[in-house]
């Protein structure tokens, strides 16, 4: 068991995979039609969600991920911050993807 110290913001994350009986068959999206694709966005919209409190935050000087929680003095503008560092990719075809 890790232990983790106080001074890391020990927010708890996962990297896993998970089936779930029913669910849409996502293995050949590209291929789908967009009506699918909707079905599918719907159905993994409900079991999953996210919210930056300040989607157009700055990107800060110093990472955030090395910032200590106790030198925190805004949590939605840290929470933004780190989510637009770390959680934002570019291969994303929907703008409101949090990963873009």
């Amino acid at each position: 068991m890790a232990v983790i110290p106080k001074e890391n913001r020990g927010s708890p994350y996962i990297h896993g995979l998970f089936w779930i009986e029913g669910a849409p068959d996502v293995s050949n999206l590209d291929s789908e039609t967009e009506e699918y694709r909707q079905y599918v966005l719907g159905y993994y919209s409900k079991l999953v969600t996210a919210v930056n409190p300040m989607p157009h935050a700055d990107s800060p000087n110093t990472h955030p991920c090395r910032v200590s929680y106790t030198a925190v003095q805004t949590f939605d503008e840290d929470l933004a911050q780190l989510l637009q560092k770390v959680q934002r990719h570019t291969q994303c075809r929907n703008e409101t993807c949090f990963r873009l």
